[in-house]
């Protein structure tokens, strides 16, 4: 480590030293901790003052607990990748990839301790992510197609129905036509 508390990081390629694991530890139980807090306050925040009378007081108390909830939210989802991140010290699984099992590179765990996957990983399951998506409006625009396909064809057996029922009464008048005319 150097003297401003930063450490000097090995090659990307090489497993981390155990003084990388223990720098990393550390900042995940520090950042643990100050999202804890975080938590806290937020949940303090929203438990405590009172109900204000004025209707408009309300719905902006009411639209700032919601921000509230969602930035709370967003903490908790944070504070289990990080107890996550944690328990990977016990397994010496910290620091490799949950989808490859390689090495995530130093500077994506300086930048997201907490991280699971390595850049490389992580962008296929963005590109993947990205084409079932794609597939998925695709075949809703299938579905939709198909949907107006089979209103068509049942508008058109309607209509072939009536031109049916329209022939059959022509013919009848026809063949009344005829047998009127017979001797």
């Amino acid at each position: 480590m150097t003297e401003d508390g930063t450490i000097q990081f090995a090659d990307d390629d090489d497993e981390l030293t155990d003084e990388e694991l223990a720098y990393f530890k550390e900042r995940l139980e520090k950042e643990r901790d100050a999202v804890k807090a975080r938590l806290h306050m937020r949940i303090q925040a929203m438990a405590d003052g009172d109900n204000p009378a004025d209707e408009l007081d309300q719905a902006g108390k009411i639209s700032d607990q919601a921000f509230s909830l969602r930035l709370a939210d967003k903490e908790r989802k944070l504070l289990s990748q990080i107890e996550k991140a944690l328990v990977k010290f016990e397994t010496s699984d910290y620091g490799y990839c949950e989808g490859t099992g390689e090495p995530i590179g130093r500077k994506r765990l300086e930048l997201r301790p907490w991280t699971r996957y390595s850049i490389e990983y992580k962008e296929e399951l963005e590109r993947a992510k990205e084409r079932a998506e794609r597939a998925e409006r695709r075949l809703g625009e299938v579905r939709n197609d198909q949907d107006r396909a089979e209103k068509k064809a049942r508008e058109l057996e309607q209509r072939l129905s009536a031109l049916r029922r329209e022939l059959n009464r022509l013919e009848r008048e026809r063949d009344e036509a005829e047998t009127s005319t017979e001797p």
